[in-house]
Formats: C-alpha cells, structure tokens, sequence
C-alpha cells in the first residue's frame, strides 16, 4: 500500500493511536510541495508553469491527507475534482473553484 492509503502502515489503532489520524509522514509531501513552489515564485526566475504544477501537486496530496483522516483510501487518480468526489458526504473541504 501506498503512503495515501487508509490501511497503510500507521493508519490502525495499534498503540492508541486514532484511525484515520493524520501524521508527519503524510503532511510533510504537501508542505514540501508547496514550499518548493513558494521559493520558485519568489525567486522569478522559473517558468510559472512549473510553480502551478508544485501547487498543484501539493492541493492533490492535501486532499489525499485529508481522505486518509477520515478514513478514506485514496484513490490511484490525479484530478483534484475527482478527489473532492470521493470524500464522505458531510466531510467534503470547502473548495473555492475558481
């Protein structure tokens, strides 16, 4: 199984730990992500392109972390509004889809 995925390794009650509950393992992708495209924007220098594929990147494992915190495996897909489709009803995020 994938790090996304809510029977990944962690993802159990064993040692009082809380289904579902978020961990380091699984945040630390998406602020690596969008730190990476905080630096390119500032620095100017790189194709905007690319910074919109890092933010990307980073919303897309965002909404995996945020299937996987309740309880939701996350899918093999790529489409953010396909991510959004696959949460519980009730616990969708608040999305401005501009």
């Amino acid at each position: 199984m994938d790090r996304w995925s809510a029977g990944a390794e962690g993802a159990g009650d064993e040692g009082g730990g809380v289904v579902g509950a978020v961990d380091a393992e699984r945040t630390a992708p998406v602020l690596e992500d969008l730190a990476g495209a905080q630096v390119l924007l500032a620095d100017g220098s790189v194709a905007l392109r690319i910074v919109g594929f890092l933010s990307q990147q980073a919303v897309e494992k965002a909404l995996k972390v945020g299937l996987f915190s309740v309880s939701v495996p996350a899918p093999k897909i790529n489409g953010l509004q396909q991510l959004l489709g696959c949460y519980p009803e009730g616990n969708t995020p608040e999305v401005d889809l501009v």
